[in-house]
């Protein structure tokens, strides 16, 4: 089961649109984040901060690399970090995780799309996402992206 909806947008309610971006604000220090989304050297993507904060967001991130993650984070393993800006967490850094989840509806076991994403603690002290950030794109280091 997926949750959709398509909608057109009239080209007279928006003001010079461009492409798909994510303004990732002024609050954030671009040395930081660069290094947090690239935890490990030995890791193929490399995230670069735009000088004009303004991320481009390109494809969507396949579910093969959802499952099994091409990212090595600091520690050797295999981790997709991710980042979005919600509502009302603003910003957040996150790694993807390959479990699961699994559904129990009177007695039968469903095998459910979501994708759980565990919050970078160490990024703004609060969780990667709160009721109200439904919505946000969730991207890669690539700038590949996921509706959140």
């Amino acid at each position: 089961m997926a949750d959709w909806c398509v909608y057109e947008v009239s080209s007279s309610k928006i003001d010079d649109f461009s492409s798909n971006v994510v303004d990732l604000g002024r609050r954030i220090c671009p040395e930081w984040f660069t290094r947090a989304m690239n935890p490990n050297v030995k890791t193929a993507h490399k995230f670069v901060y735009p000088v004009d904060r303004q991320v481009l967001l390109w494809d969507i991130i396949p579910i093969a690399e959802m499952n099994k993650p091409l990212t090595i984070d600091k520690k050797g393993s295999l981790r997709l970090m991710v980042f979005k800006r919600g509502s009302v967490t603003g910003v957040t850094i996150g790694m993807g995780n390959e479990i699961m989840s699994y559904t129990r509806t009177c007695g039968l076991i469903t095998k459910d799309s979501e994708w759980p994403i565990l919050g970078c603690e160490k990024f703004n002290s609060v969780p990667f996402s709160k009721r109200g950030d439904s919505g946000a794109v969730v991207a890669d280091a690539r700038c590949e992206w996921e509706a959140f």
